[in-house]
């Protein structure tokens, strides 16, 4: 593959989000030094770190050919608020943003591989495999890819509806792995924080690859051109980042999705002007509608009415099992018919708030 420079290609601004981070947060910035082609500058938001992660991130920009910015935060703000904040600096600097997790390490051509994708003005995500490691910078022996179960199959079907309809099920593409264009900040900000049985309904870089997996092209570089950290300090949903566990039961599995649906049709909605594909539009409100039938709870008028509406226009036989699917809401107890979030919103969208 022919390099450009960055001067033939778009600017990229790498963002990143540091809390305590200083054990790995040096490995991870020699990397990002050591990139064949270099970023057009870094924003980096840090979560009131009580170590040195402030003080490295300062010596590493006094270094760099590059400008660094640093953000602090004087008290815990959280993942998603500082994950934001980075975000919307980053697309202020550059026309390619670079998400980068603090405690990996960046083959040295990421960059480049990034810069050659978005010459490209229809890719809006770009995303590559990566290796694990260990503590020590040790291959544990095992794909990102293979972990998360994207095999040749689920790749090549990144760019249909079945692509769509995973990435809104499940974090498939972390957000370490991948790049969005720049004018798709916009309408991934803010990050949904709506909680479903103790969990975000979206993390952070799931809401993110799937907004812009909705805005554009994609680009799927096979190569692991990043090496995930796998260690004892990791935030806790990374686990969940990293497995295919299926649901705890059908409910959970359907208050869930409701919810996914919901909040991605009421973004779709809000921002009406912002060039979605038409098609994957139209099915994430196809799908919504569906669901929103489908998660009227036992007894309530309309109930039985909206799903044999559903099943007359075909939802059914789209996004479940036909007949089967819609006789068991049929006989769905109010209980199992429970979709409501942990926190009780008067819409999707405000569900954030």
């Amino acid at each position: 593959m022919k390099l450009r420079p960055p001067s033939q290609g778009p600017s990229i601004a790498v963002a990143m989000t540091t809390c305590d981070g200083e054990r790995f947060l040096t490995r991870q910035l020699e990397s990002i030094a050591a990139q064949s082609v270099l970023p057009t500058a870094m924003i980096v938001g840090d979560d009131a770190s009580s170590d040195r992660s402030p003080e490295i991130v300062a010596g590493f920009a006094r270094r760099m050919p590059f400008p660094v910015t640093l953000l602090r935060a004087r008290n815990r703000i959280g993942l998603h608020a500082n994950s934001d904040r980075v975000l919307a600096c980053a697309a202020q600097v550059g026309d390619v943003i670079v998400p980068v997790d603090h405690d990996d390490v960046w083959a040295c051509d990421k960059l480049a591989a990034v810069t050659e994708a978005f010459i490209d003005d229809d890719v809006a995500l770009w995303f590559s495999d990566g290796i694990l490691i260990d503590a020590e910078d040790r291959s544990l022996g095992a794909r990102l890819w293979d972990i998360v179960g994207l095999d040749d199959w689920a790749l090549s079907q990144i760019g249909t509806a079945d692509g769509v309809r995973r990435l809104l099920h499940a974090a498939t593409i972390t957000g370490g792995t991948a790049a969005i264009r720049a004018n798709v900040v916009p309408h991934v900000l803010p990050t949904p924080e709506l909680m479903i049985d103790g969990s975000p309904v979206f993390w952070q870089d799931a809401w993110m690859v799937l907004i812009a997996r909705l805005l554009g092209a994609v680009v799927v570089d096979p190569r692991p051109l990043l090496g995930y950290r796998r260690h004892a300090g990791q935030l806790s949903h990374d686990e969940n980042r990293v497995t295919t566990e299926a649901p705890r039961s059908r409910s959970a599995a359907l208050r869930r999705d409701r919810w996914a649906a919901a909040l991605t049709a009421a973004r779709i909605r809000r921002d009406g002007a912002a060039g979605w594909l038409a098609d994957d539009r139209d099915l994430i409100l196809d799908l919504d509608r569906f669901l929103a039938a489908r998660s009227v709870a036992s007894g309530l008028p309309g109930r039985r009415r909206g799903i044999l509406a559903e099943l007359r226009r075909g939802a059914y036989r789209r996004y479940a099992r036909g007949v089967r699917t819609a006789l068991y809401d049929l006989a769905m107890s109010g209980r199992a018919c429970d979709v409501g979030a942990d926190q009780g919103p008067g819409s999707a969208e405000s569900a954030h708030r």
